[in-house]
């Protein structure tokens, strides 16, 4: 059953990328997604970010999780050149609370 139910919340990532691609704006030449989602959990958006880096090459995602513990995940797809740990440190710094990076 686990299996079964980690399976599921891959597929829903997948697809969830797949929408939010379509939907990205471009900035500078680059895509960038930011998303706040209040019905899902920190596992679900760091899994969210690994499936948009993975599928787009030149991607920024910044998205959060509202639900049970507010949470930030800031991801880049591979040789972009930002920081992302610092970005995320600054904003937690401001906010409070707890964050992913890649």
């Amino acid at each position: 059953m686990r299996k079964s139910s980690e399976h599921l919340l891959e597929e829903l990532a997948e697809l969830q990328a797949a929408r939010l691609l379509a939907e990205a704006t471009t900035v500078g030449g680059r895509k960038l997604i930011v998303r706040v989602f209040s019905d899902r959990d920190l596992t679900f958006i760091r899994l969210l970010a690994q499936k948009l880096t993975h599928l787009e090459a030149n991607l920024v995602a910044l998205l959060a999780a509202s639900s049970e513990q507010s949470s930030l995940v800031f991801a880049q797809s591979e040789g972009m050149p930002f920081d992302m740990g610092a970005l995320l440190k600054e904003t937690l710094n401001e906010l409070g609370g707890r964050g992913w990076w890649q």
